[in-house]
């Protein structure tokens, strides 16, 4: 503070003594010579935009050679943080193409003119590159992991910023930031000493998974063991290789334990021979795994203190899973998904309690080996539960404490499976899809296939179905209880099902089966016994009958098939029922309700007598009545019982009232116009209001009854006039 205080002083007299010596400082003072370097200085900050800091939302390290590295582990979302001292109304015109190459186009952004334009960082759609500009000082990129993991293994990242002052076209500094998506190598698991023979140490250790291997590590190149350099490969395909035959992959009998490690061979082991002399001793190792640009993990080994027990892992149920097994966990009831806990070791290889709480290191890969990414990672102490969406999961953890070996890798396989699987003729994989709406299956055979593993015949399943297909067959040993075909499209992320049509060129049904939105080309074919339904907007189109549904001519449905109807149904082309039948029957129709009226086809080019080829199934809640569609593709009601309306007496006084006595219920409707209408059966008032009366007759028994209307109309003079009608009716 006192050397401040004396430069400030130490100023002031420098002020006086050259305003006290020379008027000439007045005119340098107030008439500056703007052609120094100063100037153009001053016209730079004050008269431009430029970014002048950037900010990171995850920490950078650097390789052998110096470069600013980040990791693909999560997203990133870099800030730059702008000079605008004229509070310019700017336009970003983008990043740099690369960035964005094979990836949605989306990320351009839409010009900015208003300072309270400003993007909810919460809200933004994530899946793809994104640049924006939060507010007048602020730019945001983000990039998505999944983008990232496409330039890990050292590639650069240079998104070049452009900013422009949209009024006057103004183009300031472009940006570039050097920056390389390089991520540390994983971790080598399970490095154990172990006794060969009595003769030498040898090590053993656990290679980092395929998935991990596969997706952005094949740049690893060696392993060192104290100190000493290895050449290591990792092909296309994850797998890895060493070319020191020191390295082999097997486990040999003259291995032994030391102080009760006991190493259990799996797919990704490795054994090195470390020609040490065997002692009883305490022996300690170290291994480093590095890649090209000097990025490394390392891990040690010691005989003598103890080791963790590897993290467990549960499903939703609290059932343990065990390791490196492969498993189907159904979605939790009610929900759509299921759920996977990873918990903490509490002991160690020993079988005692540990001093402390371990740390467990976790990584979650979607999707089977050949495409899997990353989707969750991190740490956690005690215990963490994870939903999982529909699809296959790779489940990782190991577990870290001080003055303990590392754990073991915890590992599994566990594939999330619902009802709904998913197919696109366009889209889908049978060998690395899943049936998911990510990664579709591409024909019917892998869905039934799939079906079949799971070997479950109580559930109802739902096969979404994008595109169009051939000759498809519903097996009949198809272990299911039935299956729902819903046509639609996939979006183009892939990752919402649109309902819509879809085409089926010939499908045969041996199964219990139901159809939305599907248009059926050529042939349905359903065999006796097995029930086809039809749901809303379902389409058939020139198709014929034969068989117990087969859409061929000469033919009827079986008795014990039927098409139960929840919506319209719409059939294109003509029906051809059998023709040695009398009842020329095509199909039996069940519709999901029996109401005058209701509409269960929708208008067509069709006549009645086309519809008269479906055979309505038996309404068991009316037995005494039969149904039948009309012209316009709507329910009506047949009534079986004998109504007979006798006018034993008649009278008619000014009203006329019509009716039709082959319906029940019958419907009577008085002429229109008076000003109250009172109806009575037998004496007994009925209804007071209204020119129409339903007679439910099914509630009479047989015998005679008296029908009465009595009704009012206003005259001109304003006086009440009265009307009446009697109807004696009968029934046997």
């Amino acid at each position: 503070m006192k050397f401040k205080t004396f430069k400030i002083k130490f100023f002031l007299v420098i002020l006086a003594s050259v305003l006290f010596s020379s008027c000439e400082f007045f005119t340098t003072l107030f008439n500056p010579k703007w052609n120094e370097p100063i100037h153009d200085w001053f016209d730079e900050y004050t008269n431009t935009a430029a970014i002048e800091k950037e900010e990171l939302s995850q920490e950078s390290y650097s390789d052998d050679e110096g470069h600013r590295v980040i990791n693909s582990n999560t997203d990133l979302d870099i800030y730059f943080y702008l000079r605008n001292p004229q509070c310019y109304r700017l336009k970003l015109e983008g990043v740099s193409e690369e960035m964005t190459d094979g990836y949605d186009e989306e990320w351009i952004p839409s010009d900015l003119t208003s300072s309270e334009y400003v993007f909810d960082i919460d809200s933004v759609n994530r899946d793809v590159v994104g640049i924006y500009q939060t507010d007048l000082t602020t730019i945001w990129l983000h990039i998505p992991q999944t983008n990232l993991v496409s330039y890990d293994e050292g590639k650069i990242i240079s998104p070049t910023i452009y900013i422009t002052e949209p009024k006057s076209g103004r183009e300031f500094t472009p940006f570039v930031l050097d920056l390389y998506c390089n991520s540390v190598p994983p971790d080598i698991y399970n490095l154990t000493v172990l006794n060969d023979g009595n003769n030498y140490f040898a090590l053993a250790f656990d290679m980092p998974s395929k998935e991990e291997l596969k997706m952005r590590h094949k740049d690893i190149c060696a392993v060192e063991i104290d100190g000493v350099s290895y050449e290591c490969s990792i092909d296309e395909d994850g797998n890895y290789s060493f070319t020191d035959d020191r390295f082999t992959y097997s486990y040999k009998v003259s291995y032994s334990a030391l102080n009760g490690k006991v190493y259990e061979h799996n797919d990704r082991s490795v054994y090195f021979d470390t020609r040490d002399v065997f002692e009883e001793t305490e022996k300690e190792y170290s291994l480093v795994l590095k890649d090209e640009a000097g990025l490394f993990s390392s891990a040690n080994a010691n005989t003598t203190i103890t080791k963790l027990k590897m993290p467990e892992l549960y499903d939703a149920e609290k059932n343990q899973i065990e390791y490196e097994s492969s498993i189907a966990v159904p979605f939790i009831s009610g929900k759509d998904y299921s759920q996977v806990t990873i918990k903490a070791p509490v002991k160690d290889h020993l079988g005692d309690a540990i001093n402390g709480d371990a740390l467990v290191s976790y990584k979650l890969f979607y999707g089977k080996s050949s495409v899997a990414v990353l989707r969750d990672s991190g740490t956690f102490t005690g215990e963490k539960t994870f939903d999982l969406i529909a699809g296959t999961w790779r489940i990782e953890a190991s577990a870290t404490l001080l003055n303990y070996d590392k754990s073991s890798l915890a590992g599994a396989t566990v594939r999330a499976v619902d009802s709904c699987i998913y197919i696109s003729s366009a889209d889908g994989d049978d060998i690395n899809g899943e049936g998911t709406m990510l990664f579709p299956y591409k024909t019917f055979d892998a869905a039934y296939a799939d079906i079949n593993d799971r070997n479950d015949d109580t559930v109802d399943y739902i096969l979404r179905i994008c595109g169009s297909f051939d000759n498809i067959q519903i097996p009949s040993g198809l272990i299911a209880k039935s299956v729902k075909i819903e046509g639609g499209t996939l979006d183009t992320a892939g990752e919402t099902f649109v309902p819509g049509s879809t085409d089926i060129e010939t499908l045969v049904c041996n199964k219990t089966t139901i159809l939305k939105n599907v248009s059926v080309g050529d042939k349905l074919t359903v065999p006796g016994g097995v029930s086809v339904t039809l749901g809303s907007n379902a389409v058939i189109k020139d198709c014929d009958v034969s068989g117990a549904l087969r859409f061929d001519n000469n033919s009827y449905v079986s008795g014990s098939t039927k098409i139960i109807s929840s919506g319209s149904l719409e059939i294109i082309g003509e029906l051809m029922g059998n023709t040695i039948s009398p009842s020329n029957y095509v199909a039996v129709i069940t519709p999901d309700a029996y109401e005058v009226g209701r509409r269960i086809f929708e208008l067509t080019d069709y006549y009645l007598d086309n519809y008269r080829k479906f055979n309505l199934v038996q309404d068991s809640s009316t037995p005494d009545t039969n149904w039948s569609i009309v012209s316009d593709g709507t329910l009506k009601q047949v009534i079986e019982e004998q109504i007979i309306i006798t006018p034993i007496f008649a009278d008619c006084d000014g009203i006329t009232v019509t009716y039709d006595e082959t319906q029940n219920p019958i419907v009577f409707t008085a002429e229109r116009g008076f000003d109250s209408y009172v109806w009575k059966l037998d004496g007994e008032i009925l209804d007071e209001h209204g020119a129409v009366y339903t007679l439910d007759t099914s509630a009479l028994v047989s015998g005679v009854y008296d029908i009465v209307l009595l009704a009012t109309k206003t005259n001109e003079q304003g006086n009440t006039v009265y009307y009446s009608y009697h109807l004696q009716i009968k029934k046997n």
